[in-house]
């Protein structure tokens, strides 16, 4: 009589780790499977993302708060001389969740760096130039209150643009980002540190999303610093509008100085589940 087989280990691939992505309130869940054949961009060879590589993304994706559902970080891969290789990308858009989201973000103004047919180099604010200009690079200044000075970034064009994707298309936006992503880094270290974005990776975006117009994120076009609009309402008595705070929903409510956002706890294998 033959003894009872051991009933099988959970792959890796089915087991699934659930948390809540920053600012939102349902949780959502990943797995490596999911992750391997949903989420991976695949090189142009077919190849995918290994376990490995899937899980290191999910680490992330926990860890920050991301949601990849919404285009917040994705994977995506290519074909190099030693074989595929993968990128982890955070989206532009999650940069500008957590600053606008940050108590003491102030605003923060961009745009590119020009050299003009007289050989004048100049800061022009957000990705516009004229035709006879050259682009040699982009520049961004954040805002934070409580410092006594705004955190300055200017980036050079030949270091970020490897002539792919949208660079082929859009080298002042994506020179923007770049030096967006890396003022808004130094500004808040404890929610962005370690954070890269697609246009500091070369540009790769998923096939699905590569040649939509991409959604201009806050100080590309337009010299601002970020304050709400005051409501209005007649003063008891006399009648007279006087200004009001305007209220915010509460799930938009920035979180008090010192409050860790949901997804900020450092994430281990062990703390997935693997």
């Amino acid at each position: 009589m033959s003894e009872p087989s051991e009933p099988s280990k959970p792959s890796i691939l089915d087991r699934v780790v659930e948390y809540v992505p920053f600012q939102q309130r349902e949780a959502i869940k990943l797995s490596v499977g999911m992750v391997q054949q949903m989420l991976c961009k695949p090189t142009k060879s077919g190849q995918r993302c290994t376990e490995d590589q899937a899980l290191k993304f999910i680490m992330l994706c926990k860890s920050r708060g991301l949601n990849p559902f919404e285009g917040d970080a994705f994977i995506v891969g290519f074909d190099a001389k030693d074989g595929p290789e993968f990128n982890l990308i955070t989206a532009h858009q999650a940069f500008m969740k957590r600053a606008e989201a940050h108590p003491a973000f102030d605003g923060m103004d961009s745009g590119v760096i020009v050299k003009a047919a007289s050989g004048e180099v100049a800061d022009l604010v957000g990705d516009f130039f004229l035709p006879g200009d050259t682009l040699l690079g982009g520049w961004a200044t954040v805002y934070r209150q409580g410092w006594g000075h705004p955190t300055k970034a200017r980036v050079r064009l030949e270091s970020f643009n490897k002539g792919r994707s949208r660079w082929e298309t859009d080298p002042g936006g994506m020179i923007v980002k770049c030096a967006e992503a890396d003022a808004l880094r130094r500004t808040f270290p404890n929610q962005l540190g370690g954070l890269y974005s697609e246009a500091e990776l070369g540009g790769f975006v998923p096939a699905q999303t590569r040649d939509e117009p991409a959604a201009a994120p806050v100080g590309r076009l337009e010299v601002r610093k970020v304050h709400t609009a005051p409501s209005w309402v007649a003063e008891p008595g006399n009648g007279d509008k006087v200004p009001v705070p305007a209220q915010e929903p509460a799930r938009d409510q920035p979180a008090a100085a010192g409050t860790r956002y949901p997804g900020q706890e450092p994430a281990s294998a062990d703390a997935l589940g693997f």
